[in-house]
């Protein structure tokens, strides 16, 4: 028996707009920084939802901008952080293990950050997933080597924390295909 296999369904990627409105909406929660903070370290440092919960103090180098992730598989990878998300992370008062926590200290849950997309959803309309923050940053990250004429699929494979480049060459199609729908052109348009 041969099975078909279902089509890929293409990701999702928020345009700026998009971004912009969350961002706007979680300066409006009770934790602000610390919420900026969690949507930063998907969307801008390209972390999974369980590796926002589980970034320890210690990992954070404020004077190299990186932080040391214990990925899937307890593989370590360094990423880079962004002088907008590190400027944050400088105003927010941290755990001593775990970096992000409640108000009562305790480090958070994925629970904790899964009702804050939830809460965000309902009061911004707009379909948010954790994890969609990260195909956002893996597709801006592309889109910028294209851009500068150095493309380097191994590196966003290592800042990923992908086994299996196969799983971030899509990234690679989409950013590329973004850039065409871009730059659309059409020659017949100029008679």
């Amino acid at each position: 028996i041969h099975f078909t296999k279902a089509p890929k369904k293409e990701k999702k990627i928020y345009n700026n707009s998009e971004i912009k409105v969350m961002l706007d909406y979680l300066s409006t929660t009770e934790q602000p920084i610390r919420d900026k903070i969690i949507f930063l370290l998907m969307y801008d440092s390209g972390l999974r939802l369980s590796e926002v919960v589980t970034l320890r103090t210690d990992s954070i180098d404020f004077e190299n901008n990186t932080i040391l992730i214990i990925g899937k598989g307890n593989k370590q990878r360094y990423v880079s952080v962004g002088k907008t998300l590190t400027s944050l992370m400088r105003m927010y008062n941290g755990g001593k293990i775990y970096f992000l926590c409640t108000k009562q200290g305790n480090p958070i849950t994925q629970e904790t950050i899964v009702d804050m997309f939830r809460r965000m959803k309902a009061v911004t309309g707009i379909n948010i997933h954790p994890h969609l923050l990260r195909h956002n940053y893996a597709t801006n990250f592309m889109i910028h080597q294209i851009n500068s004429g150095s493309v380097d699929i191994y590196q966003l494979q290592m800042l990923m924390g992908h086994a299996d480049s196969s799983t971030t060459k899509i990234y690679l199609h989409m950013a590329q295909k973004m850039i065409a729908v871009r730059n659309a052109y059409s020659h017949i348009d100029e008679f």
